[in-house]
């Protein structure tokens, strides 16, 4: 009988993990661990060494989601949110098409080395990225 009792309570404890992971979102219950505070700041310029406008920058974090920041008329864009910690992040450049470059430039991705702060433990940055994007071979000249 004791046995029973046993295997009837590891079979509970398990069904309540299962609810606990489906209730709080499934995938995201996974990482247990102290997120970490990022800000990258860079310049967009185009085959011409020119600053782009209008040019959506995000990164994408499996825990925390996604961040974007688009390129101002000097090129100029920021992104500040959370993240896993890690040393390098993809980034992904998109044309917005809203009438500024009318989606005249293709979507690239750009890996970034980021450094963590020495002042401020959980912090990483990268300062002075350049994100080279290029025309569309169906856009005008």
């Amino acid at each position: 009988m004791p046995g029973r009792v046993v295997s009837a309570a590891v079979v509970l404890l398990l069904s309540l993990a299962l609810v606990s992971c489906s209730l709080s979102g499934g995938k995201d219950s996974r990482y247990d661990g102290t997120g970490a505070w990022f800000e990258v700041t860079g310049t967009v310029i185009d085959e011409m060494n020119q600053p782009v406008a209008g040019i959506r920058v995000s990164y994408t974090d499996s825990f925390f989601g996604t961040v974007t920041g688009d390129s101002d008329p000097e090129g100029r864009f920021e992104l500040r949110g959370n993240l896993i910690p890690s040393s390098n992040i993809t980034l992904v450049a998109t044309d917005l098409g809203d009438g500024q470059n009318w989606g005249d430039y293709a979507t690239v991705t750009s890996v970034v080395s980021l450094e963590e702060s020495g002042e401020t433990p959980g912090a990483y940055y990268a300062d002075g990225v350049v994100i080279y994007i290029y025309r569309t071979l169906g856009g005008d000249w």
